[in-house]
């Protein structure tokens, strides 16, 4: 028993520490996105380089998503074995009989820190997939100022 409350106590630390890392990366990106957006009001002969860019932190973000659905790909067999292993415990081990609903209510508690770190995760891809999508917007809109100046023949 005292062995387990130390392996929760050491998973609630690793998750203080994702949360914390993965909230440090969302703002170092919000401030990546305001930064260019400050510089879509650039001229025209600096929206080239503006779009390079914004497309080199779009490819950033794909990578980044890329990275973190692996993480969790990796998670997901150890995950399932864990869960193996806590039934096949709490069917022949456990000092008490439990039917099948209390098995996996008891299962779900022991899990519920694993799945929150990957609750965590996919809630860390999801804000790199709109942060994928407004920088996309950026690139449009970069697009769209220059054919405005080759409309209106502005320089």
């Amino acid at each position: 028993m005292e062995n387990q409350v130390e392996e929760i106590t050491k998973i609630e630390e690793q998750l203080k520490d994702l949360y914390k890392t993965l909230a440090n990366e969302r703002k170092e990106w919000n401030d990546i996105l305001e930064k260019l957006t400050k510089k879509l009001k650039c001229e025209l002969k600096e929206l080239t380089d503006l779009e390079a860019e914004v497309i080199y932190y779009r490819q950033l973000v794909v990578d980044l998503i890329a990275s973190y659905s692996f993480r969790i790909y990796r998670e997901m067999p150890k995950m399932k074995q864990m869960r193996k292993q806590q039934f096949e415990y709490f069917s022949t081990k456990y000092q008490i009989k439990v039917n099948g609903t209390e098995k996996s209510k008891l299962i779900e508690a022991t899990m519920a820190l694993y799945d929150n770190k990957i609750e965590i995760i996919e809630g860390q891809i999801e804000f790199f997939r709109e942060t994928a999508k407004n920088l996309q917007s950026l690139t449009y809109s970069c697009k769209n100022k220059i054919e405005i100046y080759n409309i209106t023949g502005l320089e």
